[in-house]
């Protein structure tokens, strides 16, 4: 029972990373320059390892 609980703890999660890194690659690139998406902004770290 308390895997199963953690098993879809860690699926919602998930689902909520993807969801809030596309809706800010969707709405951020748009707006700012192209290839930067609105959380690369505040994070300089996540442009240099990419």
């Amino acid at each position: 029972m308390q895997r199963t609980l953690i098993l879809v703890g860690l699926i919602l999660v998930a689902a909520v990373l993807v969801v809030g890194v596309m809706i800010s690659d969707s709405g951020g690139s748009s707006i700012d320059k192209p290839g930067v998406s609105s959380t690369d902004r505040h994070h300089p770290e996540n442009n240099a390892a990419r």
